[in-house]
């Protein structure tokens, strides 16, 4: 039996009919009870209460309940004239005790109680024909402990764990459980595992005044930390009093594990934390910050340079655009491109259309359903002040204007015998090649000349030759069937629809959507993030950027450079001498030409057909049955 410490207890000790007590009395807690019942018989004992503790333990990562153990003496050293022992217990707060009984026992346990919480005991003693009982022992109080604890591989030695006892209450002893058959008493211990993996840990404590237990599972690596890489990003100039923005967002860590981050702007004021952090520096000069990343184990600084100047931040200048007249329920596009900012701060665009209502972006399009003139405002913000412009915009209810009269088919404000692009509403009428079309009206089956450059947002109509070296703008529309000459270039973002032909040494920008069956000559150039539709024939030569999604049954040819993280969807030829990109996902039932060079990481499916004399390197992934290889 565990070592108990005995306390003598005074007790008021009398016996009472049990009956009456019901009936007749309120409970509080207080060392002695007077429950206002004659005595029968003056006890002539006083017992002792003796606290021990009974240790257990408990798989359950959640536990929250501890024990404690209580003993006694027979008060007469006569068992024949005991009854049965009764153990009271309750805390401040409660309206009544709890009670248990303990039968003819000396020792009794009481489970499932609170850690961390006061706790009063009193036991009594019945008579043997069960009528009557003596007034409480006096009142024993007892906190009982709450056990927890952290554990810490040593980044040196991943095997081995540091525990950490964060425990609380009186505790005395300390039995540690490291779930692979070893344990230990100390405190604080240090344990290596022979082997990775997954441990169920407990941590027992008990001490003068209960147990508790806790269970935590733990994973222990055989892979050393690595430690993680900061990034404060690049210097800046900035003016005094003016708020500088950091970014640490470009920090990373091997093992992917969350990082914490610290800000020191080397001007003696408190550290920040967070990925960004916003200061203001008050005298001029030039100051190292230091950016503190950390991993849970292992920290990483990085500095950038801030010079202040004494040159506060410069107002932008916002630019509206043109006052312009549009009929009712016709789009009107606004365009604050023309804004700027002195220290070429990023901008954002906020518009007020006049008519109760707004919008955002540098361009935008609005449509007003009722006639009148309506003052827009635009505000453009460079992170720390905002400028403003207002423009005109007279919506007329006839439908027409612009300074001639008749028909308008576009319902755009110009009538058809003055707009160069009486199809598309635009107030655009740039005319770039002089051919009597707006840029963004190209009429179907015209012919541009070589070398003409058309300008951001230009749509072209179906059957239209566009001339070797033309130059098209970012977000341009290429309708079906257009023929594109050799070294034509397409902006970013542009849709190049079906059955188009791109001859060869074409370059094709960033995001653009190629759709299907488009024809692509020898030498083209597809850059990033570029989208091929299904059954898109793509030359010999040609360069395939990083990201692009190639539909399905298309048709690559050879020498062909795939760049990395290309996914190549389902029924894809790619011909011979080919070269595929790492991180590359090639779909089912593809065929692979021979000397093909596939980077690593590549990701390979289903009935796949890969010949002779291809390099597939490390860390490729085939399917499970290895069809076709």
């Amino acid at each position: 039996m565990q070592e108990q410490q005995r306390m003598e207890l005074h007790v008021a000790c009398c016996s009472r009919d049990i009956d009456s007590r019901a009936a007749t009395t309120h409970w509080r807690a207080e060392p002695f009870l007077n429950f206002g019942v004659a005595l029968a018989q003056v006890c002539a004992w006083s017992p002792l209460l003796v606290m021990s503790f009974l240790l257990l333990l408990s798989l359950a990562p959640d536990l929250q309940a501890a024990a404690i153990t209580l003993a006694w003496d027979d008060p007469n050293n006569d068992p024949a004239e005991v009854g049965m022992y009764t153990v009271y217990y309750w805390q401040s707060d409660w309206e009544m005790p709890a009670s248990e009984s303990a039968g003819l026992n000396l020792t009794h346990t009481l489970a499932d109680l609170e850690p961390g919480q006061p706790y009063e005991f009193a036991v009594t003693v019945g008579d043997p024909t069960g009528t009557q009982e003596s007034a409480y022992s006096n009142i024993v109080t007892a906190m009982l402990p709450t056990a927890s604890f952290s554990a810490a591989a040593d980044v040196n030695a991943p095997l081995t764990v540091t525990f950490t006892d964060g425990s609380s209450g009186i505790i005395t002893n300390w039995d540690w459980d490291f779930g692979d058959g070893n344990t230990s008493t100390a405190q604080n211990p240090t344990h290596t595992y022979s082997t990775a993996g997954l441990y169920t840990v407990t941590l027992s404590v008990r001490g003068s005044e209960g147990s508790d237990a806790t269970t935590t599972p733990l994973t222990v690596q055989d892979v050393a930390n690595q430690p993680p890489t900061a990034n404060a990003g690049s210097d800046q100039t900035v003016g005094v009093n003016t708020p500088v923005t950091l970014n640490g967002s470009g920090s990373s860590d091997p093992e992917g594990n969350p990082l914490t981050y610290s800000w020191d702007f080397g001007d003696g004021t408190p550290v920040e934390t967070g990925v960004t952090a916003t200061h203001t520096y008050t005298s001029i000069g030039t100051y190292t910050v230091t950016l503190t990343v950390h991993d849970g184990n292992l920290n990483h600084t990085d500095t950038a340079i801030i010079t202040v100047g004494d040159v506060a931040n410069q107002a932008p200048m916002a630019n509206a655009g043109s006052d312009q007249t549009v009929g009712v329920n016709t789009p009107v596009t606004l365009n604050g491109s023309g804004s700027s900012d002195p220290e070429d701060d990023p901008l954002t665009y906020s518009w007020s259309f006049g008519d109760n209502t707004s919008g955002t972006g540098e361009i935008v399009n609005h449509i007003y359903t009722s006639g009148g003139i309506f003052i827009v405002t635009l505000t453009v913000n460079d992170g720390y002040q905002d400028a403003t412009d207002t423009i005109q915009v007279t919506v007329e209810s006839g439908g027409g204007g612009g300074g001639g009269s008749g028909s308008d088919a576009d319902n755009d404000g110009r009538p058809d015998a003055t707009d160069n692009c009486p199809t598309v509403a635009n107030p655009d009428q740039r005319d770039s090649n002089q051919d009597g079309h707006g840029d963004a009206c190209v009429s179907p089956n015209a012919t541009i000349a070589a070398d003409v450059v058309l300008g951001y947002g230009v749509i072209i109509g179906s059957g239209v030759t566009i001339s070797s070296g033309g130059r098209l703008g970012d977000n341009v529309e290429v309708e079906d069937g257009v023929f594109l000459d050799r070294n034509v270039t397409v902006g970013d973002r542009s849709v190049i629809r079906r059955g188009s032909r791109l001859l060869f040494r074409a370059a094709v920008g960033v995001d653009a959507e190629i759709g299907a069956t488009v024809v692509l000559a020898r030498d083209a150039a597809l850059d990033n993030g570029v989208s091929l539709g299904d059954r898109t024939v793509v030359r010999h030569g040609a360069r395939i950027g990083t990201d692009t999604t190639i539909g399905q049954e298309c048709d690559i040819g050879r020498d062909v450079q795939i760049g990395e993280r290309v996914r190549i969807e389902d029924r894809v030829v790619v011909r011979q001498g080919a070269r595929i990109g790492t991180d590359t996902t090639i779909g089912q039932e593809c065929d692979i030409g021979r000397d093909s060079q596939i980077g690593e990481g590549v990701r390979i499916g289903d009935r796949e057909v890969v010949p002779a004399q291809t390099v597939i390197p490390d860390d490729t992934i085939f399917p499970n049955d290895g069809t076709g290889l």
